[in-house]
């Protein structure tokens, strides 16, 4: 992900929730006709992962533009290169970082992080920044090298550049607005609109409800920009909100990516129990918010603590093997904190909804993969309701 003080601001991601297990999908969800309807492994029997090498290979240009703009001292064009570079290494740079955290860090972190630096600078010296480019260049090589040479990774990992690169627009229009630039930003948000439909089957393959939201948040948006007086300042929240709600559908998919085992072919008894406890990890989360809201306070509280106690023990084996337990205890932690006093309810049930939406992403970690089986989505259906 990149650096939040590059020259296009970043996007925020504060957790916002949907409605997870026991209160999303009524039904199995319909899988789409779409790359993304089969599963990890009857897909990647049928075809090579050649997707990988294809996208990566499309950014590798764009750096070529930036040095050529910073050898000829333009700094309208250097900016302008970098930003077409920095949208589009963001859709793809997900491969690279599951292979190799050193040379995405040495891409990322390291010589990306330069550049934006230098031509975000008071006054940019471009000559200087010319061999940086080039060092950029040299190691994206290494790192196309990389992927072409790579074991298959879980076709899941297309799906999750898909949306990655869909969302690149978006990027553009949070930093437009943030720059005042409302033409930019309308610009750019007409072109994410044209884009989203191949990002939205994706979204709601993983959760109906968070698809809604992101739709929702969408129509929201594209209102504020038609509106007769907008302006940066009163669109700027409603961009958050389609951000937040779109980079939640996002973190599902990359659960499910990082996460899948092709040498799994199909969920286990033991990934059913798990989703169970998870389930009653849920189940105690919506009993602790109903009793908030009805200003039974002590009820709540009880709810919680369960919710991030004993529920959660029961949970946290299989996520802590994937290194996944750690962020669902912390929502919760952050949600006990204030379930037991009235408080700011609009907190309490934001943090609420934060620790459904690590729930929902518990399950994208442990059966993400399989997601689109039709005996799991039974599974699911038949959870407890309350």
């Amino acid at each position: 992900m990149s650096r939040s003080h590059r020259l296009l601001t970043t996007c925020s991601y504060a957790a916002v929730a949907v409605a997870l297990l026991a209160c999303s999908e009524a039904k199995p969800i319909p899988v789409p006709a779409s790359t993304a309807s089969a599963t990890a492994a009857s897909r990647t029997a049928s075809r090579p992962v050649t997707r990988e090498v294809e996208l990566v290979s499309g950014v590798r240009p764009t750096i070529d533009v930036i040095t050529e703009a910073l050898r000829k001292n333009d700094l309208a064009a250097a900016r302008a290169a970098y930003e077409t570079y920095n949208a589009r290494w963001n859709g793809v740079e997900v491969y690279v970082n599951f292979r190799s955290r050193a040379l995405y860090g040495d891409l990322e972190t390291d010589l990306e992080a330069k550049l934006a630096d230098g031509l975000s600078a008071a006054k940019p010296d471009l000559a200087k920044l010319v061999p940086v480019s080039e060092a950029l260049a040299r190691k994206y090589d290494e790192a196309l090298a990389l992927v072409q040479k790579g074991p298959a990774l879980s076709p899941l990992f297309d799906d999750l550049a898909t949306l990655r690169i869909v969302r690149a627009d978006l990027r553009i229009v949070t930093a437009a607005v943030a720059a005042n630039d409302l033409p930019k930003a309308r610009a750019s948000f007409a072109r994410f609109q044209t884009e989203y439909p191949q990002a939205q089957p994706l979204i709601r393959l993983r959760s109906a409800s968070a698809e809604a939201e992101v739709s929702a948040a969408l129509a929201n948006l594209d209102s504020g920009f038609k509106a007769p007086n907008a302006t940066a300042e009163t669109i700027k929240s409603l961009v958050a909100a389609l951000t937040d709600r779109y980079n939640f559908g996002v973190n599902l998919l990359n659960a499910a990516a990082r996460n899948a085992d092709l040498a799994k072919q199909t969920h286990t008894d033991a990934d059913v129990q798990e989703l169970a406890a998870l389930n009653t990890i849920a189940l105690s989360l919506q009993k602790s918010l109903a009793a908030h809201t009805a200003a039974n306070y002590a009820a709540s509280g009880d709810a919680a603590k369960a919710a991030a106690g004993a529920n959660f023990d029961a949970a946290k084996a299989p996520l802590a093997a994937m290194a996944a337990d750690a962020a669902l205890k912390t929502a919760l932690d952050n949600y006990a904190a204030l379930a037991a006093a009235a408080g700011d309810a609009t907190k309490a049930q934001a943090a609420n909804k934060a620790a459904l939406e690590a729930v929902a992403i518990g399950q994208q970690v442990i059966v993400g993969q399989f997601w689109t089986d039709a005996k799991l989505q039974a599974a699911i259906v038949a959870l407890p309701k309350s």
